[in-house]
């Protein structure tokens, strides 16, 4: 009771000498946002099984960004690494900028899957083509960000195609720490056979803290409801994300 109350008190510590930073995607969905131009971040993924993630965006002009990223499981392992089959990549486009009663919109298309690269596909599949909206609301304390969205994913599988749809929510206690919630159902992860979803969709937690606009620490928890039947238990990953402008 007492390292629980520890942690509390130094989360608010930190959350009151903090300050916000620019998100783009929640956990394993992107959101609406796109970060400002001229600005680059760089991110890296302790990934589960041993795995990690490199990734960086950048953006030279308002309401576009691009992104690169690879990853590779196994490498913090006895076994053999297992790298992914190709580079990911990722593109989005602000449509709508969100204003008093128009929720921002935005579409892009992302590469990049989640976990271990193995029979043609990522442990969870990366999002293809994807189009979303979203709009902040501001309850008695904090912020909440609600986005919603569809997408096809394109690029692993192609006896799973199918349209699948997303939904999730980031509420901000103060301007730097915040509980990340989301879900999607996995319509194009199933087979005949199970042999990747059973049919209950993914819902992800994770919690984020930001320190001083550059510096971003994530922890989350993917596939709570063990929908994937690949592996046995919940995937805990941690993301470190530097923000810069150059």
């Amino acid at each position: 009771m007492k390292r629980f109350i520890l942690l509390i008190s130094t989360v608010i510590c930190l959350s009151i000498f903090s300050y916000p930073i620019y998100n783009y995607e929640s956990i394993l969905n992107p959101n609406t946002s796109v970060i400002p131009a001229k600005s680059y971040n760089v991110n890296f993924t302790m990934l589960p099984v041993g795995g990690m993630g490199f990734s960086t965006n950048f953006s030279f002009f308002p309401r576009i960004m691009f992104g690169l990223s690879y990853s590779a499981t196994n490498i913090v392992s006895y076994d053999r690494p297992q790298f992914s089959k190709y580079p990911g990549f990722l593109v989005k486009v602000l449509l709508v900028e969100e204003e008093d009663y128009v929720p921002a919109v935005s579409f892009g298309i992302s590469s990049q899957g989640f976990g271990t690269f193995y029979n043609n596909r990522y442990y969870i599949k990366s999002k293809g083509f994807f189009v979303n909206t979203s709009k902040i609301l501001y309850p008695p304390l904090g912020e909440l960000l609600i986005c919603g969205g569809a997408n096809y994913s394109i690029f692993e599988n192609i006896d799973e195609k199918m349209i699948d749809f997303f939904c999730q929510a980031e509420y901000y206690f103060t301007d730097n720490f915040g509980l990340l919630l989301e879900y999607f159902l996995g319509l194009d992860d199933r087979t005949d056979d199970n042999s990747f979803g059973r049919g209950v969709g993914y819902f992800n937690i994770g919690l984020k803290w930001i320190y001083e606009e550059k510096l971003g620490i994530e922890v989350d928890f993917v596939d709570i409801l063990k929908n994937n039947v690949t592996e046995n238990g919940v995937g805990r990953s941690v993301k470190i994300t530097y923000s810069d402008f150059f």
